[in-house]
């Protein structure tokens, strides 16, 4: 997603543009999410089901962000986000947070 930001775009074009999220990337998209929820449950915070969920969005969120305005976090961070050290510790971070049982 960092290197190729525009794929994301361009899958993501019709509920960015016309907020339509009927088509084919948001069925798919679903069904990872569906699919990441039952693989993880076990490691996600504990909680209501509701809950678990909802991180499971969240975490995809954080995702999402950095894949589709990959630049927006430089100046923040203040390093690269093409820096093979800060993507493995932006990771690290996003699964220490939303999988702590992990």
């Amino acid at each position: 997603m960092l290197r190729y930001p525009r794929t994301v775009e361009a899958h993501l074009h019709d509920a960015l543009t016309r907020q339509d999220y009927s088509g084919a990337a948001f069925t798919a998209l679903n069904a990872f999410l569906e699919g990441l929820l039952e693989r993880t449950r076990d490691m996600l915070a504990e909680g209501d089901a509701q809950a678990q969920r909802v991180s499971v969005m969240q975490f995809w969120s954080a995702v999402l962000m950095l894949g589709l305005l990959p630049r927006s976090a430089e100046p923040f961070l203040g390093q690269s986000t093409d820096d093979d050290a800060m993507i493995e510790l932006f990771a690290a971070r996003l699964v220490a947070h939303f999988f702590p049982r992990a």
